[in-house]
């Protein structure tokens, strides 16, 4: 069994929460490995179809909807060629891009980087270098033209995290009519939310030295306060605000004539 809905990001947009809340309807099954990236050459594409298929395997019945969600599909500027792979593939599926608002993705998705130490530099001096991932997989009309260079427009739908969270019920029910499942379908956990960011811990200069070793990282989560130091949420300032908005209106004005929609909820 293919599947035929993907959830092709945004990361840090809640696509975690989505893929959760899908699974929860009666008649949608999404894999339980979230993360599937098959459609990325340098990933999982080398698995082969048969290995795709055996993701959807499901004892569960009357099952409409088979799904997966693989955010790093929408960074076209890392992974090329993930639209054409797909529609090669599963022509029919019907995908869903949920975007964030983009300076709140853009920290997120720093915040993340550095809580496992793949990031050490100031966030400006990050965000300033040139084509830098963080910028680039927030030009969501950059990464969505890619899809619909592909896709018809109707078998894509856009949601933004703000109404997820705001109108869950809603925007779910919403949801469920593009896949052509039961609307009416609710569920308890439907407000429960699964993207919250808080302080959290990062290797310290001796956690990151031991965890090059064998076993260092486990030595390191055993002990956390010989190898780790808090990581605060990094601060939005005007400098690094204004930098983000100067990047960023082209493509998002791009984007609010290509979907209609306004987004002024953001912060751009």
């Amino acid at each position: 069994m293919l599947p035929n809905l993907v959830i092709i990001g945004a990361m840090k947009s809640g696509t975690s929460s989505l893929h959760r809340y899908l699974n929860l309807h009666p008649q949608i099954y999404m894999s339980s490995l979230k993360e599937l990236d098959f459609f990325i050459l340098e990933k999982n594409w080398k698995e082969g179809i048969s290995w795709y298929e055996q993701q959807f395997v499901t004892k569960e019945k009357n099952i409409k909807i088979y799904g997966e969600s693989s955010p790093n599909y929408t960074k076209s500027h890392i992974f090329a060629g993930v639209p054409e792979r797909m529609l090669a593939t599963i022509p029919q599926a019907k995908l869903i891009y949920i975007l964030r608002d983009p300076v709140k993705r853009i920290l997120s998705h720093y915040y993340h980087q550095a809580v496992d130490s793949k990031e050490t530099r100031p966030l400006y001096e990050a965000l300033a270098e040139k084509d830098n991932n963080y910028l680039l997989t927030s030009h969501y009309y950059l990464q969505l033209k890619k899809f619909l260079d592909c896709y018809p427009k109707d078998q894509l739908l856009v949601l933004t995290l703000a109404e997820l969270d705001k109108y869950p019920a809603e925007t779910l029910a919403k949801v469920f009519g593009f896949l052509g499942v039961d609307e009416s379908f609710t569920h308890p956990n439907f407000s429960r939310n699964y993207h919250s960011s808080s302080d959290k811990t990062k290797l310290n200069n001796l956690g990151r030295f031991i965890g090059k070793f064998p076993a260092g990282l486990r030595l390191c989560s055993k002990f956390p306060s010989l190898f780790s130091e808090d990581l605060d949420y990094p601060e939005l300032d005007p400098k690094i605000h204004e930098l983000i908005k100067r990047e960023l209106r082209s493509d998002i004005n791009k984007l609010r004539l290509e979907t209609g929609q306004q987004f002024s909820e953001w912060m751009l």
